[in-house]
């Protein structure tokens, strides 16, 4: 990565370095080039800000339909490589294609530029109890140390005790120790807590299943469906539980209509309970 001839300086954390290096790597990109912003009606150089120009990448064209979304993927990703002390008031993400010669310059650019008030909203999003609990969960998910989420939760909710989604990630760590009856209190609590969230009847619904308390499984299984008519999840369950149950033809409709869904399980279950 560098700055172009004549620029002004940009300075990177080493984080910030890593995460720019990364991104090169993920788009086959030729280089990334930084710079300040410079205000829109003049050559004003905005102090506090980057511009991030990512020359040549492989994956990404300037012309196609995705463009925005890689530079608002850019953004977030950039965004949370940043500490309190490197925040910018201004962000511009831009891919450029075309060649460099010594004497010839031949690009053609585009891109967006995000506002402090865009990026306040990230900073906040990335602070939230949810995203910081969904973090927690897939680190000590892959570390199986459900006892340290457990407790991570429990920090969070000594500050709010009615922390919902706090109270849902504490309940996944107990199911995932097979403490069944913490789990289901900590799932209907949750969902008391919050009606909306899909993920407190579906996991009340899975936890019966494997408790082989089908009925009461599908009948979480219809709430589910009361929120999202066609969830995958959801249809395949309601199958399996219906196969369990022995209505065998009912079930056959929900698990094929689960494989259109695109759930690979249901394919499974149909290859070796159907044929």
């Amino acid at each position: 990565m560098s700055c172009g001839d004549h620029e002004p300086k940009v300075d990177l954390t080493s984080k910030q370095s890593e995460k720019l290096e990364n991104i090169k790597t993920s788009l086959n990109a030729e280089d990334i080039m930084l710079d300040k912003v410079k205000a829109v009606d003049s050559d004003k150089i905005i102090e506090n800000s980057i511009l991030i120009d990512i020359i040549n990448s492989s994956v990404v064209s300037i012309d196609g339909p995705s463009l925005k979304g890689y530079c608002e993927n850019i953004l977030i990703e950039f965004v949370k490589s940043c500490d309190k002390e490197s925040y910018y008031d201004i962000i511009e993400i831009r891919f450029s294609e075309g060649k460099k010669i010594k004497i010839y310059h031949d690009w053609d650019s585009k891109g967006f530029r995000y506002p402090k008030s865009m990026i306040d909203n990230i900073i906040n999003q990335l602070n939230s109890p949810r995203y910081l609990l969904e973090q927690a969960y897939l680190k000590y998910s892959e570390q199986e140390d459900y006892d340290s989420l457990i407790y991570y939760a429990n920090g969070l909710l000594d500050e709010n005790p009615i922390l919902d989604v706090a109270i849902k990630y504490r309940g996944l760590a107990y199911y995932q120790l097979n403490k069944f009856e913490k789990a289901e209190i900590d799932f209907m609590h949750a969902r008391t807590l919050n009606k909306s969230d899909i993920d407190n009847p579906m996991n009340l619904a899975i936890l019966h299943g494997d408790k082989e308390n089908y009925k009461v499984g599908l009948q979480y299984i219809d709430t589910v469906l009361t929120l999202q008519a066609d969830y995958p999840k959801a249809i395949y369950f309601r199958g399996v539980y219906k196969y369990k149950l022995g209505d065998k033809k009912s079930s056959l409709i929900d698990l094929q209509h689960a494989e259109e869904l695109g759930v690979s399980d249901a394919t499974t279950f149909l290859q070796f309970e159907f044929n």
